[in-house]
């Protein structure tokens, strides 16, 4: 697993080099430390802000 700390231009510059950033394009960096595994029957909610909302229930694989 690659510990990556960086402030918002170095992140915009790492990225950059990798793919072509355009208008309104997010840079997601992944799970906050201290969350865990999912299981069947959660339920994970994310947003941002006021723009938008999504909710998530975790199902076990068919």
């Amino acid at each position: 697993m690659i510990k990556f700390e960086a402030n918002i231009p170095e992140l915009i510059a790492f990225s950059s080099k990798y793919m072509t950033l355009e208008e309104n394009d997010l840079i997601l960096t992944g799970t906050p430390a201290g969350a865990g595994p999912v299981k069947h029957g959660d339920v994970v909610e994310c947003g941002l802000g006021d723009i938008v909302q999504m909710k998530f229930h975790i199902k076990d694989e068919e």
